[in-house]
């Protein structure tokens, strides 16, 4: 009898995927990164893969998709939130019906609650595979008020319609299972850096000179956050001020937008750091432009509480930048303590600021942390081992949707620092 790897390898078309991405690129969001790369990645294995998402706003997604070797389904998914999800209802259930999917993936909280609000899937014979990325499952099961709750009955209602569940770290997969959602189903399967795309890629300090000429001969720290409150900027900011006192040099790069980036530069400026203080806004996800700006960074921080695991901190590991994160949520399973960055207290600025100076003035701790962060993100955050991750758990649903009894793929139901667990 064919063992499962051999029936696929037998299969002349190939599997065709649907992924269901409510965050995709050119949109700067974590979980839209994680997506793509999955994308890039099935694509380049041989899986027959096509992209549901959301069109941006500013249009750039016509000439981003048109060279990708997947093929991207946008549609217009703007104005309240019911009618978005009324929206991607009716395109999700058109592209079933006109892809004939071998099964869908879920990559995002939003896209989760979506499939769990078209009830005729239930009656379908298509496997889901659906993604616990971030605030997807810390702000839900239940959730807050009742919006949220009526939201977190879409969730759990896909979940369980789930032949597995891709978790982005061991912390929310704790979580999952502590508001009931079935262990046996989760696998871990954290974001990724494509490092091909550095090989054409080299720093030119001129370059982000003529861009920021402010950052010149500073030590510079860098933040890259959607600017809301989770993200903790107020505290990097409290932190920094603090760090001045000691290296008055320091110069502090945020990059991202978002509901908070006004107030957040009106306390710069009454916290006289007017000039200390650089807010980009948006910068284009995987571009050159900001590469420049982690590689420019001394040290990269982000303060954020609850995150899945930060997906800023594999980009920053990858381009050999150490980081300052905080011992909360998913972050100690990236920032790997006095060997790849340090970790301070949650919601506590001296603690971070001394975190900081600890980096910027050590100049040979960082550069070994920094090598430390670039092994690491090589060995466990790149887009082959998130591929491999990836390609077990795929099997494992068809295998599963395929009535198979035993012998099903090994998959990798956890890890922590060192490795699988």
């Amino acid at each position: 009898m064919c063992t499962f790897e051999e029936r696929m390898q037998m299969v002349h078309e190939p599997t065709r995927v649907l992924l269901f991405a409510m965050a995709f690129p050119p949109d700067a969001v974590g979980s839209g990164a994680f997506a793509y790369r999955l994308a890039c990645g099935l694509a380049a294995k041989g899986y027959g893969v096509r992209v549901l998402a959301p069109e941006d706003r500013a249009g750039r997604w016509v000439e981003m998709d048109a060279v990708q070797a997947f093929q991207t389904v946008r549609f217009a998914a703007r104005g309240p939130v019911l009618g978005r999800y009324w929206k991607a209802r009716r395109w999700l259930r058109r592209e079933i019906a006109g892809y004939h999917p071998d099964l869908v993936w879920t990559t995002n909280g939003m896209a989760t609650r979506v499939v769990g609000f078209t009830p005729e899937l239930d009656g379908w014979d298509l496997p889901i595979l659906s993604s616990i990325r971030g605030s997807d499952i810390t702000t839900r099961l239940p959730g807050r008020g009742p919006w949220a709750r009526l939201e977190s009955v879409y969730q759990r209602r896909c979940y369980a319609r789930s032949t597995a569940i891709a978790a982005a770290s061991e912390y929310l997969r704790r979580i999952a299972v502590s508001r009931g959602i079935d262990a046996q189903s989760i696998f871990i399967n954290p974001p990724a850096f494509d490092f091909c795309q550095l090989k054409e890629y080299t720093f030119d300090a001129a370059r982000l000179e003529k861009v920021h000429p402010a950052l010149s001969g500073k030590p510079v720290l860098l933040t890259v956050a959607r600017l809301v409150k989770q993200k903790r900027v107020a505290v990097v900011l409290e932190a920094v001020a603090h760090l001045r006192r000691r290296v008055p040099e320091t110069m502090l790069v945020v990059v991202g937008d978002g509901p908070q980036r006004a107030a957040l530069e009106r306390r710069a400026r009454r916290m006289g750091m007017a000039d200390s203080v650089l807010f980009t806004g948006s910068v284009t996800p995987m571009s050159e432009a900001l590469y420049d700006l982690y590689s420019a960074a001394r040290v990269f921080v982000m303060a954020g509480v609850r995150e899945g695991l930060g997906n800023v901190f594999v980009e920053a590991g990858a381009l050999s930048t150490p980081s300052v994160g905080v011992d909360d949520g998913g972050v100690p399973e990236i920032i790997q303590d006095g060997r790849t960055g340090l970790l301070a207290r949650p919601d506590d600025p001296v603690d971070l600021a001394r975190k900081l100076e600890n980096l910027l003035t050590n100049a040979e701790t960082a550069r070994r942390m920094g090598e430390g962060a670039h092994a690491w993100v090589k060995e466990r955050f790149s887009t082959a081992a998130m591929l491999a991750r990836s390609q077990r758990i795929l099997q494992y649903v068809l295998h599963h949707s395929d009535g198979g009894q035993g012998g099903a793929p090994t998959l990798e139901p956890g890890y922590r620092e060192g490795g699988p667990t």
